[in-house]
């Protein structure tokens, strides 16, 4: 079998899926990673590799036609851009089954003019590759029939991380001494420092919740906001502690030392992040506009739902947990355990299974 991916995203968790497909089948990836130039060097795509790779350039329309006359399949991650369009039309030209993939989704009202355009892009598909049932109703919002949808584990983390992530939760006494953090309670937040993710809201609840003398807040992913820094200043809460860009490897160290996740994102169409705190069996506090968030919440308690933008529910999830902090093993194994088989290697089985069924 011969596949065409059309993607925009050279993350490393993608790069590492089309690595496993393409050990099965002839795999051919077409990006558009222009957006992603400035990223650090685990965003440098491999020299060799299972998989072909074409970048998208001023000869896209020439390589995407030969690619449907070679191909079997076209799987269209980036449907909403003239090259997805383009190659949906030469896929369907030559009779080829075309599927739409979506890592997450949020069914909504877009307006009249935008639902009409979406609905037209996304009909132009034979089948579609879902995240969740959330993501399932982003396509049947837009008119997409539910029998033509499959679904997929969508991940960052492979077999390795999640065997890993869970040794390194395992010293979290260690790992506190080391990052010179005390023992109280420790709660995370990890995401780029904008209005999006939601750290305004946080700090709100993180004080209304009368617990900020009792529980330490490490919020990870840059320099703060200007408005959240001056609310944490002005409000002397002295157990904040605002951590800039970290490693991989050094961001898992504060994983592993928190007894907490919580990201009170304004909307996230799946939230990766979700799944990496998992990963260290950290319980889980988030929006009902974080999809990742939603579905997990489906599968373990230890996944908690607020309604968006919600201050005072948040306040109380933190209190909750707080809480329950002497049972915070058995609410941790829980969410390991839900989040275990969400692997790449399972993502490539789920998709292989598909195209196979085609």
């Amino acid at each position: 079998m011969k596949v065409c991916w059309l993607t925009s995203v050279a993350a490393p968790y993608t790069i590492r899926l089309f690595e496993q497909i393409g050990r099965s089948i002839d795999l051919y990836v077409v990006m558009d990673d222009k957006k992603e130039a400035n990223r650090s060097s685990e965003w440098i795509l491999p020299e060799e590799s299972s998989f072909s790779l074409y970048r998208i350039d001023k000869d896209y329309s020439k390589k995407i036609k030969e690619l449907a006359e070679i191909c079997d399949i076209l799987i269209d991650g980036i449907y909403l851009s003239r090259y997805g369009f383009e190659a949906v039309s030469a896929f369907k030209k030559k009779d080829k089954k075309v599927l739409m993939a979506a890592d997450g989704g949020i069914a909504k009202d877009r307006g009249f003019l935008i639902n009409r355009i979406m609905s037209y892009l996304m009909g132009r598909h034979d089948h579609f590759l879902s995240s969740s049932s959330f993501t399932d109703r982003y396509f049947l919002y837009y008119g997409v029939k539910k029998e033509k949808i499959f679904h997929y584990r969508f991940t960052s983390l492979d077999e390795k991380d999640i065997v890993e992530n869970h040794k390194i939760s395992k010293d979290k006494k260690l790992l506190r001494e080391q990052l010179g953090m005390s023992d109280r309670f420790t709660m995370i937040s990890v995401g780029q420092p904008i209005p999006r993710k939601g750290f305004d809201i946080l700090v709100k609840a993180y004080k209304q919740s009368g617990l900020s003398d009792q529980i330490d807040l490490y919020i990870v992913g840059g320099e703060a906001q200007k408005q959240v820094a001056q609310y944490v200043e002005e409000n002397h809460l002295d157990n904040v502690h605002f951590i800039g860009l970290l490693s991989k490897k050094e961001l898992n160290r504060y994983y592993g030392a928190s007894d907490l996740f919580i990201l009170p994102t304004r909307e996230d169409i799946w939230g990766l992040v979700i799944e990496e705190a998992m990963s260290f069996g950290l319980p889980v506090i988030t929006s009902d506009n974080c999809v990742c968030g939603l579905h997990f919440n489906q599968i373990d308690e230890g996944v908690a739902v607020c309604k968006n933008l919600d201050v005072d529910a948040y306040a109380r999830q933190i209190r909750r947990f707080y809480e329950a902090k002497d049972t915070i093993f058995e609410i941790s194994q829980g969410v390991y355990e839900a989040v275990r088989p969400y692997t790449i290697e399972n993502s490539s089985r789920d998709i292989l299974n598909v195209l196979s069924l085609l």
